[in-house]
Formats: structure tokens, sequence, C-alpha cells
């Protein structure tokens, strides 16, 4: 399957991914500015604040989960497609929307794995920052929930390409 072609777009969920690439990019920076700062202070100050390496590992989260359904929908991300690419485009089709399938089926199992762990534990702080585990987790929740919407995005596309394919 070729990076290049054309790819489903929904306007609200462009708008989404833009706004979770702006919070990616502003993580990646955050945890570089931490760490460094953290380097520094410690080598040549020997102090070091907790909450450093927590909110290091917050915005590492984020960065990781924001960055899935990007990387997903723009196709981009990680995959072994050498034995799918020599297959007919019919076929390519419907591996793709069995996988998008797949995707959606994955996002629900661990949406509802999240609801049930946050029901548990939502209001338990963070050591160092004393952040509730509801808030230091959400980047993950708005991940998979976006994954989600992409999975069915790229479904519901490939669906159709395959009842136009079958139209003429």
């Amino acid at each position: 399957m070729d990076v290049k072609k054309e790819k489903p777009r929904v306007k609200i969920l462009t708008a989404l991914i833009n706004i979770f690439e702006k919070f990616a990019v502003f993580s990646l920076f955050g945890i570089s500015a931490v760490i460094f700062a953290q380097i520094l202070l410690r080598n040549f100050f020997s102090i070091g604040f907790p909450w450093a390496d927590e909110l290091s590992r917050f915005l590492h989260i984020a960065l990781i989960f924001l960055t899935v359904p990007i990387l997903y929908r723009e196709r981009i991300i990680f995959k072994i497609d050498i034995l799918i690419e020599r297959l007919p485009a019919s076929v390519q089709n419907v591996v793709g929307a069995f996988t998008s399938l797949a995707c959606v089926a994955f996002s629900l199992v661990f949406l509802f794995s999240f609801v049930e762990f946050m029901r548990a534990s939502w209001d338990v702080p963070t050591p160092a920052l004393r952040m509730p585990n509801l808030f230091f987790f959400f980047s993950v929740f708005l991940g998979i929930l976006m994954f989600l919407f992409t999975s069915l995005e790229k479904f519901i596309y490939d669906i159709s390409k395959r009842a136009e394919e079958n139209t003429k």
C-alpha cells in the first residue's frame, strides 16, 4: 500500500489531529527542556527535582499516545506490507478494511479497560506533582479515542472504495 494514495478526510478529525500534532510537538520540546534543565541542575548544582522526572513522564505519555492516531491516519505508522503490496488492489482494500476493523476493536477494548482502571484510581495523585491519575493519563484516553475515530474513518473509506470498485 503506497503512502501517496489518497486518504480519507473528515474535517473535524483533521482539525483535532492538527491540535494533537501541535501538543505532541510541544510535548517533545517540553521533554527536552525539562530533561536538559534537570541534567544541568544535577550535574552543576547538585540539585534535583522529583517533579521534573514526573513531568517528563507525563509529556512522554502524551507524545506517544497523541501521535499514534496522526501516524495511522497519514499511513506512516510502522507496517509490514511486503506481501500485501503484491496482492490485487481489490484484495488490498479488503485487507485494509479488515485491519481498520481490527484497530477499531482494539481501541474499544483499550478504552473499556482504561475506563475500568480509572474507575478505581482516577483520583490517586502522582507522587511529585500531586496530579490526579485521570489528568495524568488523559492523553492516553484522547489518543486512543482519536485512534478509534481515525480507524473508523479508514474503515468506512475502504468499504466505500470497495463498493465503488464493485459498481464499475
